[in-house]
């Protein structure tokens, strides 16, 4: 039966009633042990005893257990209390994506930052291992602090063959190859169909949600599921809703992502980030349609740090190529304040690094205090690392020496010229891990250094001299 305001469930005191829907129902509840409140989802009183059902709730708690992302609602835990499984969840006050589309089309910046975070939510559960497989703006939360937070996995399914920790813990699944599960005005194809299905089918969702809160109407509609399921799966999309100011980066991205050709299908959220990072540095046009310089994007950008002699200043973000309507590039400037006491070491010949896609900038800094003799600067200065999406730099790694920083193309390792560990070329993964040397040089000293695209190390050398390279 319905849980009643002021009734008990375990250490939760339930308040009122969030919301009901076929799948559970959603309380707000008070956490009486930590003084907070929560929402907890149980199922409805006619599955309450379904086996199946039961089943896909403990699923969905162990997903969301496996599953750490900002843009992903949190699991406090399981409570069985009374015979009533429950799932303690985070409580997200704001309205939901439904709720914001029913007010009409989305503003292009809020649709495309909301769909960025979404993005991410998705990038990391596939990472994880788990596909959402009902993905639609009624489970998509939007916090009263700006956030977006993915909810509800409930339907979510492991990816087939993932070694992933969430793939070893969900060792059961209920839906078979051949049953319909899902929304269908957000299905894909191959959901509709019935068919075995991969983390393209999160992808083609996605395309239904931003192309809903750009236009304000679903792509695919009908007003039975038979004519929705039909338009799914002969029809398009009415491209002609979408604005005409819209970035044709972002027109690209939606026939991509609602290409019902799985070999022609975008593949990996992380793209879908990428395409939407590009279109909100766009800048927008006139009305009048004048045409404006296209800016350096993230895609395009490489991060070039020049090797200069000491006092030099460290130039980056050098492009390797611009669209072809381009006529200039768009300048872009920001501050990243290095921490207190920290000032940038003048004892090398790069001082600052740049990743290629723009994201992640490094430098070696010490101590203001500590810039008296070399042996001060040895043990006192840090390799530091930020990206442009956090609020704090952090070290590199425990004991890391500094040197002249230069990123690897793909951004995940940062290489250092190293004058105090007997001259050598290291590398470093920027998220931890054990360092390694690339090459030592007990009789010269590499004069700066780049790591090209065919995973060579190029660097000026003092003896013999010269442009040299080393794998």
């Amino acid at each position: 039966m319905p849980l009643e305001p002021r009734s008990r469930l375990g250490s939760y005191e339930i308040l009122s009633l969030l919301g009901r829907g076929g799948m559970g129902e959603v309380y707000r509840a008070r956490d009486l042990k930590l003084n907070r409140d929560v929402a907890i989802k149980v199922l409805p009183d006619h599955l309450a005893n379904d086996p199946e059902r039961l089943g896909r709730l403990r699923r969905e708690a162990q997903v969301l257990a496996a599953l750490s992302h900002s843009n992903i609602a949190h699991i406090y835990g399981l409570e069985d209390s009374s015979g009533v499984p429950a799932l303690v969840l985070e409580l997200v006050d704001g309205p939901t994506l439904a709720d914001r589309i029913a007010t009409g089309p989305l503003p292009i910046p809020e649709a495309l930052s909301i769909g960025g975070q979404i993005a991410d939510a998705l990038d990391a559960a596939h990472e994880t291992g788990v596909m959402h497989r009902d993905l639609k703006p009624a489970n998509v939360k939007l916090s009263t602090g700006g956030s977006v937070k993915v909810l509800d996995f409930g339907l979510a399914k492991t990816l087939a063959g993932d070694g992933s920790s969430a793939s070893a813990m969900v060792t059961v699944e209920a839906t078979r190859e051949g049953s319909v599960i899902g929304t269908p005005a957000y299905m894909s194809p191959e959901q509709a169909r019935g068919l075995a299905l991969d983390r393209r089918t999160d992808i083609w969702s996605f395309g239904c949600l931003l192309f809903e809160m750009l236009t304000g109407q679903r792509a695919f509609a009908g007003e039975t599921t038979s004519d929705t399921f039909a338009s799914i799966l002969t029809r398009e999309p009415d491209w002609k809703l979408l604005p005409a100011s819209l970035p044709p980066a972002i027109t690209r991205l939606l026939h991509r992502c609602l290409e019902k050709d799985l070999r022609r299908r975008l593949r990996d959220f992380g793209d879908v980030r990428l395409d939407i990072d590009d279109a909100l540095l766009m800048p927008h046009g006139s009305e009048s349609g004048e045409a404006v310089p296209a800016p350096v994007t993230r895609r395009t950008a490489i991060g070039a740090v020049a090797g200069a002699v000491v006092g030099a200043v460290a130039t980056a973000g050098v492009a390797s190529r611009f669209p072809r309507t381009s006529v200039a590039p768009a300048s872009m400037r920001f501050g990243l304040p290095l921490p207190p006491d920290y000032t940038v070491s003048s004892s090398f010949l790069t001082r600052v690094a740049i990743s290629r896609d723009g994201l992640q900038i490094s430098c070696n800094a010490v101590l203001t205090s500590r810039l008296n003799t070399e042996r001060m600067l040895a043990s006192r200065a840090r390799m530091l690392i930020r990206s442009i999406r956090e609020l704090e730099w952090k070290p590199l790694g425990e004991g890391v020496s500094p040197g002249s920083p230069f990123f690897s193309p793909d951004g995940q390792w940062l290489g250092i010229v190293s004058l105090f560990e007997g001259q050598r070329l290291r590398k470093h993964a920027v998220n931890g891990g054990a360092p390694a040397t690339i090459a030592g040089f007990p009789n010269s000293q590499p004069h700066g250094a780049s790591w090209g695209p065919d995973d060579n190390v190029y660097f000026i050398g003092s003896i013999p001299g010269g442009l040299m390279r080393v794998s």
